[in-house]
């Protein structure tokens, strides 16, 4: 006997759902054409320059970036 959607979600919550716990992919799930692909768009100079940047503290009060200025 089938169940119905809504017998599969009968007593579903956050907690017996374990939405807390997102798996990440392995390396072997995304495969190496993904990692390859990834790293031909990477700039390592830029990359470098960011890292210089940044420097050695810890981020303080005020230095998340704003919605708008992640995109």
């Amino acid at each position: 006997m089938p169940l119905s959607e809504a017998d599969l979600l009968k007593g579903l919550d956050a907690e017996r759902a374990h939405a807390d716990e997102l798996a990440q992919p392995s390396a072997d799930e995304m495969g190496e054409r993904y990692f390859k692909a990834r790293a031909a768009r990477g700039n390592v100079a830029q990359a470098l320059e960011t890292v210089k940047k940044a420097g050695s503290e810890l981020p303080g009060d005020g230095d998340a970036l704003s919605e708008a200025d992640s995109k």
